[in-house]
């Protein structure tokens, strides 16, 4: 194929018959105008133009958006390039951030366009789709051209050019032809259109946070970054948490050369929040060369947002050179005073624009944000007026920086040297970019003779020693053929191949052994006794570790540090390290592959003698399907395995379980099971049946019973079991309670603390309590109900109490302030007292509330399980488990998943030891996992070989290093265990399946996104994205991987069922009692 050409405006005519069919009269293209040319095109960038091609109106917008993905369908399914014709509809496109109430299912006028993008889209990209509402904005053309010229003017020369979240390829459009663009767009749709719009360019379809490129990897950054509230993970590039428009910024100077500039349009609040943190960040790498403030509506036309934006110019320092010891201007702030109504306000402006104000293009004046608190707005020029007002201001700025040495001076030849196929032309997916091979894989190269180990941005040479060059070959192909067996025998491929690539591995590891030893063999390295200095070293880090988290963020704290720590840290100093083994055999790069795990454990090896054997992968199949039980032993073994079988009762499975006919077989199973209320001949369990919304089910029985007799013994069960209803006196209520109404908070607060207009709401499991800036002031907020600092008023401290989070405040030099911690403290139990009283006070409201709670809460009975017939073959004579051990056993038998809140020695440890062996015998599971803190991991496994002498148990002591969770987990994968005991920071370092993350990251959202839209508010369709992207990333934060270990994932490690102690872990080390969740884990 040819490569793709730039084309300016004039090389929009080529010489290549155009076959397409004409538009139609009203301009919009005909079903032919998007067929298969007769001949192949070269693809060429689409023109560029200072014209808006985006229609106006939210209806001509969401319809040409819509035109624009149906094209993109017909370009998909043809397999080619977009012609000059239909790159002009693929033009048009603007993204949704204009657009948000197409995805409104309560906004009736956008019906139809809703109904057209489910039919094009699949539920993950209708629902990237409507998360891009919150900043897919786009560029006014002409504002794109005139920051180029200044660029240009500035001293670019050629080179790689990156634009982080590109959307449909503005800047792209107007780049010079030396400009060698990479473009960086996270929605689907939009990365494909920019594709096809300009072909010359790179477009990688990620997120920013997930680019990885080398630093210093371009010229020049230029673009129109996203803008939000909200954060996004980056561990490398955002360890700080800025928000999303801030992190660009940082990123993009970390990617940029030195003396390369950045060109962003930005947030006012990058300059203008009142935290300097961010500006530090960018200050600690480049300088301001200049910044230009736009008027609010600068693109209400292409991006229908009215938003006050700021053009940063800035330039990349060289990371030798130190950052100026003085902070620049531009990292402070100051506070204007305008007018607002009459009455002199004042409103943070960052430093710069106080000295510099001819660079507000516009007057700055006071208007309102969301919650009718002031907010900066600036009246200006729009459109051409405004490219001429802007392309000024950067004229003036860039030639002042040319003039005193701060001009654009990175060239192509400064650039780091990367791959060829690094920055290829085109649409760069996942796929793609091999994202799937975990970092410091090994291959050999049989082209080069050279082994090469998978970096960030692609395949590399390993520094492999030439005398271990032929070793660590034959370790890589040994990895490959056990992987490969391994995944064979998960995905259940047939017979003669898991066969054959056993043979193979055999051969493998017989001839390695043959000629350099076992795999896992090893010297004893005894390490020098510690030094003074060593001591001293020791001991200060342990101290700043101690002082960094005893403070607040960049102010350790600076008291006194108590004794007996102190003493505590020196003897730690003096501890000589543990002698470790050396492996140097492993010294070719395979040590740190995340195969190595899979290497280790081919063999049991016997450290004290350094002999190895072979283990059961070399003859048996270890990943295989638990076998399937063919008789019960009673009822009770009939229910539980026809429910984890089929997840129902099977009454023909049970019989034949049970050796019955079906009529004796129910007869058996009675007071075990209940006809369903939807289906009389659904049969559920009687534990199910018989628990949960008892009062509801009563009420549901006992009308079935009226016209069907069989629901009557269900009736008179359910019966018995509805407790009475529960008074106002009863009943217990604090502020923060999800089953009180969110607008009983706010009505609670407008009328004990004398205000109004306060907002409440109760989403995704988060109370937020809010009112506006400037009436959180008076006696009854900040004296009687709260206290006059900030934060610290009585909405506030309501939010506190609501969210049951502490109040403990600070000094300004980081020290706690115990009498206001205290005050605060008071003020927030006499909120609470308050509410308790203020929420009954009203008839109305407490009728409402009390039926409320008494549907929710008093009509809820638990399940009680019966676990004395139960015979526990296998466990010790010397071992006579307690009624609710046993009761406890038949629960976990019985339910999914189960949480054991036994009291500090009641035996929690033995009930997880039963249920794992019952769960085994039963074939319910075939490897259940029990996750313990890290101090009793010996503990338990020896408790597990008291209470069950024969069990084969696979104990993870020594699977507290990488290294030792690595063959930890391989060791699980290629063996059979009765039960797996693993370390609690071994778990939680095992990595998952980046799918079965996404699903569970999709699967919450969805819920919330449920209750938003069901939620009775005026809330906007922007703000419930806000919402859902604030969640997100809450929850990405939470199921981030970019510490776990590489290698065998969980979904190939065997476990399918999990028992995790909780007792050690930080969030439960409040709770007095000793507690354990168990659960299967789901197939999927």
């Amino acid at each position: 194929m040819p490569p793709p050409t730039k084309t300016g405006p004039a090389a929009a005519h080529t010489d290549t018959p155009d076959t397409t069919a004409p538009a139609a009269a009203d301009g919009s293209p005909t079903t032919e105008s998007v067929a298969a040319p007769a001949q192949y095109r070269t693809p060429t960038d689409f023109p560029a133009s200072t014209d808006t091609r985006v229609p106006a109106g939210a209806k001509a917008r969401a319809q040409a958006n819509i035109a624009a993905i149906e094209l993109l369908e017909q370009l998909r399914a043809a397999h080619r390039p977009a012609t000059v014709d239909e790159q002009s509809i693929l033009a048009a496109w603007s993204g949704w951030g204009a657009v948000p109430a197409v995805f409104d299912p309560r906004n009736d006028t956008f019906a139809a366009e809703r109904q057209r993008l489910r039919e094009l889209l699949t539920d993950a990209q209708y629902r990237q789709a409507e998360a891009s509402t919150l900043n897919a904005h786009y560029t006014d053309p002409a504002v794109a051209a005139t920051i180029w010229q200044a660029l240009v003017r500035a001293g670019f020369s050629g080179g790689r050019v990156l634009e982080p979240g590109c959307g449909s390829g503005t800047f792209i459009n107007h780049a010079p032809e030396n400009a060698v663009m990479v473009g960086v767009e996270n929605d689907a749709i939009t990365a494909e259109i920019a594709a096809h719009l300009y072909p010359s360019a790179q477009i990688r379809h990620q997120g920013f946070e997930a680019t990885r490129v080398p630093e210093n990897a371009f010229a020049l950054t230029v673009g129109n970054v996203p803008f939000g509230k909200y954060a996004i993970a980056d561990p490398s590039h955002n360890p700080q948490r800025l928000t999303v428009h801030n992190h660009f910024i940082v990123k993009s100077l970390a990617l940029t050369a030195p003396g390369g500039y950045v060109a962003v349009l930005t947030s006012r609040y990058t300059l203008d929040a009142t935290k300097d943190t961010a500006r530090r960040a960018i200050a600690n790498l480049g300088d301001l060369i200049g910044a230009v403030r736009l008027p609010s509506k600068a693109f209400s036309r292409v991006a229908g947002t009215d938003v006050v934006t700021d053009l940063l110019v800035l330039r990349r320092r060289d990371p030798q050179q130190a950052a100026p010891q003085q902070l620049p201007e531009w990292v402070t702030t100051t506070s204007p005073m305008l007018d607002d109504d009459g009455e002199p306000t004042s409103v943070f402006v960052n430093s710069y624009f106080a000295t510099h104000p001819d660079r507000v293009l516009g007057t700055m004046r006071l208007g309102r944000g969301l919650n009718g608190s002031p907010s900066l707005a600036v009246d200006g020029d729009t459109g051409t007026a405004l490219a001429e007002r802007l392309g000024h201001q950067l004229t003036d700025i860039v030639d002042h920086a040319v003039q005193h040495g701060y001009g654009l001076t990175a060239t192509a030849n400064d650039l780091t040297v990367v791959s060829p196929e690094t920055f290829d032309p085109g649409l760069i997916t996942a796929a793609d970019r091999g994202d799937d091979t975990p970092l410091y894989t090994l291959r050999y190269n049989a082209d080069t003779k050279t082994i090469e180990y998978k970096a960030r941005h692609g395949w590399e040479p390993h520094n492999t020693p030439k005398s271990r060059m032929a070793e660590t070959r034959e370790l890589i192909e040994l990895r490959d053929v056990a992987t490969s067996l391994t995944i064979a025998q998960r995905d259940g491929r047939p017979h003669t191949e898991r066969d054959q690539l056993r043979a193979h591995l055999n051969t493998l590891y017989d001839n390695y052994v043959r000629r350099h030893g076992p795999i896992n063999r090893f010297t004893w390295v005894y390490p020098k006794e510690i030094t003074q200095a060593r001591h001293d070293e020791k001991l200060a880090a342990a101290e700043t570790r101690w002082r960094e988290k005893e403070g607040q963020p960049g102010a350790p704290y600076r008291g006194p540090i108590p004794d007996e720590l102190l003493a505590q840290w020196d003897s730690a100093a003096w501890e000589t390290p543990a002698p470790y083994q050396k492996r140097s055999h492993l010294d070719g790069g395979i040590r740190h592959d995340p195969g190595w795990a899979v290497l280790s454990s081919l063999e049991d090896f016997d450290e004290d003698t350094g002999k190895a054997s072979k283990t059961a992968i070399f003859s048996t199949d270890q990943l295989t399907p638990a076998p399937e039980r063919l008789h019960a032993d009673s009822p009770e073994d009939a229910v539980a395995m026809s429910l984890d079988r089929n997840l129902r009762i099977d009454l023909d499975y049970i019989a034949e379980l049970l050796e019955v006919p079906v009529s004796d077989a129910r007869d058996l199973i009675d007071g075990l099971v209940y006809p369903s209320l939807d289906d009389p001949d659904e049969l559920i369990p009687a534990v199910t049946a018989l628990s949960g919304n008892v009062r509801r089910k009563y009420t549901e029985a006992a009308l079935a019973a009226e016209h069907n007799p069989i629901y009557a013994p269900y009736a008179a069960a359910l019966r018995d079991l509805v407790p009475p209803d529960r008074t106002a006196a009863e009943i217990k209520v604090r502020p923060g309670a999800p089953w009180v109404d969110a607008r009983y908070v706010a009505q609670f607060a407008e009328e004990t603390f004398g205000v109004t207009d306060v907002i409440a709401e109760h989403l995704g499991g988060r109370w937020t309590v809010d009112i506006a800036k400037y009436k959180r002031h008076g006696r009854l907020m900040t004296e009687t109900w709260g206290l006059d600092r900030d934060r610290c008023d009585a909405v506030s401290l309501l939010d506190a109490v609501c969210n049951s989070r502490s109040v403990v405040l600070y000094t300004d030099d980081g020290v706690l302030d115990t009498q206001a911690t205290f005050a605060a403290q008071a003020k927030c139990d006499k909120i609470s007292e308050e509410f308790s009283k203020w929420i009954f006070n009203d008839p109305d409201r407490t009728e409402t509330l009390v039926a409320e709670y008494n549907r929710r809460f008093n009509s809820l009975r638990a399940p009680r399980y019966d676990g004395s017939k139960l015979r526990l073959p296998g466990l010790s004579d010397h071992f006579t488990p307690h009624f609710y051990q046993r009761n406890a056993v038949a629960r976990i038998i019985a339910e999914p998943s189960t949480l054991l809140d036994h009291v500090v020695g009641a035996g929690k440890t033995g009930t997880m030891l039963m249920a794992a062996m019952e769960l085994r015998r039963l074939g319910l599971v075939r490897q259940p996992w029990i996750v313990v803190p890290n101090h009793i991991v010996e503990q338990v496994g020896r408790e597990a070989n008291q209470w069950y002498p024969a069990a084969r148990v696979l104990l993870g002591s020594s699977a507290t290093t990488a290294e030792g969770r690595r063959r930890f987990i391989a060791q699980s994968a290629t063996s059979e265990w009765d039960l797996v005991i693993i370390p609690q920071s071994a778990f939680t370092a095992i990595r998952v399946n980046p799918t079965v993350v996404s699903d569970y990251i999709e699967e919450q959202l969805s819920e919330l996104r449920n209750q938003l839209l069901a939620a009775d508010s005026d809330r906007t369709i922007k703000r419930i994205e806000l919402a859902i992207k604030q969640t997100q990333e809450r929850l990405e934060k939470l199921a981030s991987q970019d510490r776990k270990d590489q290698g065998l994932g969980f979904e190939n490690c065997g476990c399918d069922y999990l028992f995790i102690d909780l007792t050690d872990l930080p969030y439960c080390r409040s709770c007095r009692s000793s507690k354990c969740v168990v659960g299967k884990v789901p197939s999927a």
